[in-house]
C-alpha cells in the first residue's frame, strides 16, 4: 500500500501535455497507470494529448465546469462538470476552457489496447443511477463509469461505500487506486497495524488522499461520514458486474 496525500504532493508537468498537477500514481509504481490531480483557474484554457505515447487520457471532473473540443472535423464539444467522465482515445486531441474557477479534476493515463481505438465517452454520474453501471457491492455503490467493454483498459467508478460498516476487501486480480474525494473515512492495512484517514473537513487532507493497492493489499475501510465518496481505478479493467463477499472471510472479493 502507498499513500499521497494531495496538499503534500508537489505540482509538476503531467507528462508530454500542457497540464500541470499532482501525480499520485506513477509510472514509476509500475501499475499500469497513471492518476494525477489538477487544479484550475476560470479562463484556463490549452491542449489536451495523451499524458504518454501510447496511452488514453481519461478525464473526471471533481468539481467545477469545463468545456472541451474535441479536435477533429464536428469540433465536438463536452462539458464537464461535477462527477462527469470524458475518456479519449490515445489518437484524440482536444482543447480545453475553463469556466469556473476552482475547477479540479482526476487525469487518468493508460496504454491504449492493441488495435483498439475506442470514440470518445462522455457520461455523467445521474446517467448511471438506476442501471446497470450503479452496482450494490452489499456495503454500498459502485458506479461504473469505464467497464472492460468500453475499451479503454481500465475502469474508473464512484464509490459511496455504506457509513458505519466496516469493509474487508482483497482484490487478487486486479490493481486499485482510491482516491478519496469526499465526505470521511478511515482506510486500514498490514493486518490492520497501519492506517490513514481521510477527512474533508481536514485542512491538510481536504484536497484528497490517495491509496494505491500496489500489491493487491488486503484492506479494510470504514466510512464515518454519510455520502462518502471515492473515485477508484481498476487495472486491468473490470467486466462491471463484479461484486464483494463479505460472508466468506477467505473470499472477499471477486475482483
Amino acid at each position: 500500500m502507498k499513500t499521497r496525500i494531495v496538499s503534500q504532493t508537489p505540482e509538476e508537468k503531467l507528462g508530454q501535455s500542457e497540464l500541470r498537477g499532482k501525480i499520485l500514481t506513477s509510472l514509476e509504481d509500475n501499475v499500469g497507470f497513471t492518476v494525477s490531480h489538477v487544479n484550475l483557474s476560470q479562463k484556463d484554457q490549452g491542449h489536451l494529448v495523451p499524458l504518454h505515447d501510447g496511452h488514453n487520457h481519461i478525464y473526471y471532473c471533481i468539481q467545477g465546469k469545463c468545456f472541451i473540443t474535441l479536435e477533429d472535423d464536428e469540433k465536438t464539444t463536452f462539458t464537464l462538470t461535477g462527477d462527469t467522465l470524458l475518456a479519449l482515445s490515445s489518437s484524440t486531441k482536444a482543447r480545453f476552457q475553463v469556466q469556473e474557477s476552482c475547477t479540479c479534476m482526476a487525469v487518468v493515463s493508460v496504454p491504449a489496447l492493441l488495435d483498439i481505438q475506442p470514440d470518445p465517452y462522455f457520461l455523467g454520474l445521474k446517467s448511471i443511477l438506476g442501471t446497470d453501471r450503479e452496482v450494490d457491492f452489499k456495503r454500498g455503490y459502485s458506479r461504473r463509469f469505464l467497464r472492460e467493454a468500453d475499451g479503454f483498459n481500465i475502469t474508473i467508478t464512484n464509490t459511496m461505500p455504506s457509513a458505519n460498516v466496516p469493509c474487508p476487501m482483497h482484490y487478487r486480480n486486479h490493481i486499485e487506486a482510491n482516491f478519496f474525494i469526499r465526505g470521511r473515512g478511515i482506510y486500514s492495512w498490514n493486518n490492520e497495524t497501519e492506517s490513514l484517514e481521510f477527512d474533508v473537513h481536514d485542512p491538510v487532507k481536504k484536497d484528497g488522499i490517495l491509496y494505491l493497492l500496489d500489491e493487491h493489499d488486503p484492506h479494510s475501510l470504514l466510512i464515518t461520514e454519510e455520502n462518502s465518496q471515492i473515485m477508484c481505478v481498476f487495472f486491468p479493467a473490470l467486466r462491471g458486474d463484479e461484486v464483494h463477499n463479505f460472508e466468506d472471510s477467505s473470499q472477499k472479493s471477486s475482483y
